[in-house]
């Protein structure tokens, strides 16, 4: 009984409209209805979307998000989904050609395949099949995938590659696989494959059902889409807290309450009534603490004062490096350039003047400076004591006598005196001191500094001695050496480089923001624009500290004052700091707080995305869907024969995501296995079955291809597999591949069953099936046998035997190492037309394959059968096991055990001899 089909369209609008409430998500229904593929900027929209939505829940903004305000989309609606289901043109396999490199394949080799009737490749093992299905499941469907092979036995070559063509419509199509690369994805998909492995799947594991409805499809891509927005929005928030990652932590409780409870109206209303924190308040604050620390100074605590001392050790640390920066600060590399450029041109100004003394300084007296201080000396003289000389000595030209050596000048010595005054006093000399004396005091001011910087043995030994001051513990204390080393080695480097500046060296045009100064690459660290170490790690280590003590020591002041009667003053206090503390962080209190509501806005875009409503739902309209699966299981499994005594059925279980899962048991003891249970030959007809159930639903009539179905089967699964497939080619493209040819045999008489009955009902009649045999070559496997003489009548079947024969005498003496294959090949031949000399010579035709009448006017001439005859056909029909030493693997035989080419034709001559000397006794 057919189970009645569910309108799922409907059902789907139905259950979005009380149960899909964002709005974003009736748009994502839609898209996915209209069959539209989302693209990672598509699951980008959608997340912004929902972050969009969740934004107006929230209230108690300080600074609220502007959200993107937008009309409501309309809710799913039947006609919405395009049903794509494969009603269109089906796929028709029309080519496989291999290029190079599968398996053993001959370059080259090909298969074309009748696009109105079953086309059906046969051969021996060996002979090339597995190659080519190898290579259809690169493009098709198949539950069993597996990888091409390469060649085993010639030397790696070129890249293994090939091609399939197909037809679809009016348009004939070509895919192309190339070793290493993935198969280009296309409607070819929709062709089917059913082999050993894919048998195994349908067995052994649970398997997402091959086909279901296109809108269950669409439910599918719903879950799996929103589970991608998910961890879209999972990720901006994400990205969103790290931007936003300052964690808030005071020592006064009441305080870290509050951030506790920032995000909530109540802590808004708390933040928005914080008050400032007046100079007023400072001052009693500060007024308070001095009188608490008077009222402790009488019986102080031990642990405050302790906490006091740490305070003040990690205070002058701070000092110290504070007062190092400042000083570099002081000493910018502009400065220094300046300097530099000062002392140069007041030298070159002196320089200058000095050398146009020339005349005058003939002892070269100006290039020392020694002199100049001499001479300086003398005038000095006689001007500080201008009142007692002035009337005998009051300028050089009234001087009598040297100064220095008191010798009688004449005039042209007052000359040269005169000379030498004038550029002791002018402004190029004074210029020149002045740019001197600024030169060293940046100089002296670089090596005081300098002087300040340990050596690294010394910062170890300064931190030993700050570590155990403070009693730190391993882990601060190599904390704090690292940044003290860190600290001073950038020191030293903005030293180098100023004092390069200083001696003429870097860019002279550089300033602050050059790259002398703003970073080290040796050390990492980074210097401000003012040219001071930005030494943030010792700064942050000795905050933290100083935080540290501070807590400590508060603590213990209030419980000395509790002991001293100064609880009062100590909570006034305490009140103060917290409003102070409130005051100061009013701000951070606020974006934490809005940080806080955009986590939340997040938190619930990404409660929004939950896939549960939606998998529930495919699981409650798969139930009818999975019936229809399971009763047309149950159909083919008797179409195939199976017994129906044994227990076997397909179950749902599970759905996941949206997909629902099937699987084959044996009974409801889940401790049954099946492929425990059933022989393989039976696992092999439940896959079937199950292959034909996994059809259920769709009307794509593309074309399935079956690579050895019936093995290991016996005579009665055999003969209901010829006929279902026989059936299947009816309504679309069946290829089959096939080591048997007594299973070609099997279809083609089911072929020849099922066209009796057509003819008998006025049907149209199924094409006669095409068959393709291929073989393997000295070049390789999959080449199609250029004669058809299986299709053939008994004499021109004979007449290509003989010519087999001829190419085998010339193969054995130019290739001796392929004549074992292709002999054996030969000699199944021979086997195969004892058959049909028995069927049409010995018995006269009363029994023929495919004919299932008996023509019993033919018996008459059957008396003269003879013993001989027996042993003759006995001969001729055990050729293969006679010869090939019960049928081993050719590749396992050596040479030498091959019957030759003679031997061959003397079983040819059985046969043809045979066949003569029946007929020729029966004409006479």
């Amino acid at each position: 009984m057919e189970t009645e089909k569910n309108d799922f369209s409907q059902d789907i609008c139905d259950w979005a409209g009380s149960n899909v409430h964002p709005k974003w998500q009736h748009e994502l229904l839609r898209v996915l209805a209209e069959g539209r593929f989302l693209s990672e900027r598509d699951i980008s929209c959608f997340a912004d979307k929902a972050i969009n939505e969740a934004l107006p829940k929230i209230s108690s903004w300080f600074t609220p998000p502007e959200a993107t305000v937008v009309d409501a989309p309309r809710k799913l609606k039947k006609d919405d989904f395009k049903i794509r289901s494969s009603t269109e043109a089906p796929v028709i396999l029309k080519k496989i050609e291999h290029i190079s490199g599968v398996n053993r394949l001959k370059n080259g080799a090909f298969l074309d395949f009748d696009s109105e009737a079953m086309t059906v490749v046969f051969g021996p093992n060996g002979s090339g099949k597995s190659g080519y299905t190898r290579i259809l499941k690169q493009f098709a469907a198949s539950r069993g995938v597996e990888l091409i092979l390469p060649n085993a036995i010639d030397a790696p070559g070129s890249a293994g590659s090939a091609s399939v063509a197909y037809i679809q419509g009016d348009d004939e199509k070509t895919l192309k696989w190339v070793e290493g690369q993935d198969a280009e994805d296309s409607e070819f998909r929709r062709v089917r494959v059913f082999d050993t492995r894919a048998a195994s799947s349908h067995i052994q594991d649970a398997n997402e059902v091959a086909y279901v409805p296109p809108q269950l499809v669409v439910l599918s891509e719903y879950v799996e889409a929103l589970s991608k927005i998910k961890i879209h929005i999972e990720n901006q928030r994400l990205q969103h807290n790290q931007k936003n990652a300052e964690i808030l932590q005071f020592g006064d409780d009441r305080l870290n309450r509050l951030v506790e409870k920032l995000g909530t109206k109540e802590a808004k209303s708390v933040i928005e009534e914080i008050e400032e924190f007046s100079q007023v308040d400072e001052k009693k604050l500060e007024n308070l603490k001095k009188e608490l620390l008077l009222l402790k100074a009488e019986s102080p605590d031990k642990l405050a004062r302790r906490a006091s001392t740490r305070i003040n050790i990690v205070k002058s640390v701070h000092s110290r490096i504070g007062s190092v920066k400042e000083s570099i600060s002081e000493l910018s590399v502009e400065k220094a350039h300046k300097l530099r450029r000062g002392l140069d041109i007041a030298t070159s100004n002196v320089t200058s003047i000095k050398a146009s003394l020339s005349e005058a300084d003939r002892l070269g007296l100006n290039r020392s400076s020694e002199w100049s201080t001499m001479l300086g000396a003398a005038v000095q003289l006689f001007e500080d004591r201008e009142n007692e000389y002035s009337a005998q000595h009051p300028t050089v030209d009234d001087w009598i006598a040297c100064p220095l050596c008191q010798q009688e000048l004449d005039e042209d010595s007052k000359e040269r005196l005169r000379k030498f005054k004038e550029f002791l006093t002018g402004n190029a000399n004074e210029a020149f001191t002045n740019a001197q004396n600024a030169f060293d005091f940046y100089s002296n001011r670089l090596d005081d500094i300098a002087s300040l910087v340990p050596d690294d043995k010394n910062i170890e030994k300064e931190v030993r001695e700050i570590s155990d001051q403070l009693e730190l513990d391993d882990d601060q204390t190599r904390l704090l050496e690292k940044n003290f080393i860190d600290f001073w080695h950038s020191v030293k480097n903005l030293l180098g480089i100023r004092r390069s500046a200083l001696e003429g060296g870097g860019d002279p045009d550089a300033t602050e923001n050059s790259n002398y100064d703003t970073y080290d690459h040796a050390q990492g660290l980074q210097v401000d624009h003012s040219g001071s170490s930005c030494a943030e790690g010792i700064d942050e280590l000795l905050r933290s500290l100083l935080i540290l003590y501070h807590n400590e020591m508060g603590k213990q002041l209030k419980l000395a004052e509790e002991e001293n009667g100064s609880k009062a003053i100590g909570n006034e206090i305490i009140e103060l700091e917290y409003r102070k503390s409130l005051a100061e962080n009013r701000n951070k209190f606020r974006v934490t707080h809005d940080r806080k509501l955009w986590d939340q806005a997040y938190a619930d875009a990404v409660s929004s995305c939950s896939p549960t409503k939606a998998t529930n739902l495919v699981k409650k309209l798969s139930k009818s869907y999975i019936d229809q699966v399971l009763h047309e299981f149950q159909g083919e499994l008797t179409i195939l024969g199976f017994d129906p005594s044994i227990p076997i059925a397909l179950t749902l279980e599970k759905t996941s995501r949206g997909v629902s899962f099937i699987k084959v048991k044996f009974n409801d003891e889940k401790r049954n296995h099946v492929e425990r249970i059933l022989s393989e030959g039976e696992q092999r007809v439940v896959s079937l079955a199950g292959f034909f159930a996994d059809l259920t639903g769709t009307e794509d009539m593309s074309c399935l291809v079956f690579d050895d179905p019936v093995s290991s089967l016996d005579h009665r699964f055999r003969s209901k597999v010829a006929e279902r497939l026989v059936k299947e080619s009816a309504c679309r493209q069946v290829v089959v591949f096939s080591h048997d040819y007594a299973f070609v045999r099997l279809l083609k008489r089911a072929h020849h069953e099922e066209n009796l009955v057509r003819r008998s009902n006025g049907d149209k009649l199924l094409p006669e099936i095409a068959e393709k045999e291929i073989a393997r070559k000295d070049a390789g496997s999959g080449v199609l046998v250029d004669y058809e003489w299986r299709q053939a009548n008994l004499k021109k079947q004979i007449g290509a035997l003989k010519k087999i024969l001829q190419d085998l005498e010339s193969l054995e003496r130019k290739s001796p190492d392929c004549f074992p294959e292709e002999s054996r090949n030969f000699l199944c031949a021979i086997r195969e037309t004892w058959e049909r000399v028995v069927e049409e010579v010995l018995l006269n035709g009363v029994v023929v394959r495919l004919d299932p009448a008996v023509h019993t006017q033919k018996l008459k001439p059957l008396f003269d059968i003879s013993e001989e005859d027996l042993a003759t056909v006995e001969l001729g029909m055990t050729v293969e096991s006679r010869l090939m030493a019960g049928h081993s693997d050719p590749g396992e035989i050596g040479y030498e055990r091959f019957p030759d080419s003679g031997c061959l034709r003397a079983e040819l001559d059985r046969l043809v001899n045979f066949r003569d000397g029946v007929n020729s006794r029966r004409k006479n």
